[in-house]
């Protein structure tokens, strides 16, 4: 299971999902990830995450102090591509903290631990430099710059080579 110094990354359980709909739903939250999810749309997606629903790994992040919920890690594999999108998601407390750093960190590092072929990818949009320096701490390499409906963003991978 991941872990860090400060974080615990666990599964998720049903008792977590007022706190997992109230983060997708926090329009503050969620500015860069296509908006606030409706309660329903966070209730469904609760619902795959639970499942591990279509090669999708989830954890909590909670505070080893103090056990707070802090957010929310994942890594989505493509298995036709070879990848997996790694994300992060953090209720707004605990920003500008380093806990996203650790949280991408850990995950990448156990699951190309375990999956030493699969490359790990994210997307940042471009007006978010914090996401940025997260995936760039975490050992992300910038790949390329896209577009899509939503404007420009980044392409950010790592592989069990470049840590």
């Amino acid at each position: 299971m991941p872990a860090s110094d400060r974080l615990l990354l666990r599964p998720y359980v049903e008792a977590d999902r007022a706190v997992f709909v109230a983060l997708n739903m926090d329009p503050a939250v969620r500015r860069h990830m296509g908006g606030a999810l409706e309660q329903s749309r966070a209730e469904a997606l609760f619902e795959r995450v639970l499942a591990g629903a279509d090669g999708l790994e989830a954890y909590a992040i909670d505070a080893r102090e103090g056990g707070a919920y802090l957010g929310h890690v994942f890594v989505q594999r493509d298995g036709e591509a070879g990848e997996g999108e790694l994300g992060f998601v953090l209720v707004a407390d605990a920003w500008g903290r380093g806990y996203a750093t650790e949280a991408a960190r850990a995950l990448a590092d156990d699951v190309l631990a375990r999956e030493p072929a699969l490359r790990l990818v994210a997307t940042v949009d471009l007006d978010h430099p914090a996401s940025a320096r997260v995936l760039e701490k975490a050992g992300f390499a910038f790949l390329e710059q896209r577009r899509d409906a939503q404007g420009p963003y980044a392409v950010y991978a790592r592989t069990a080579q470049t840590p």
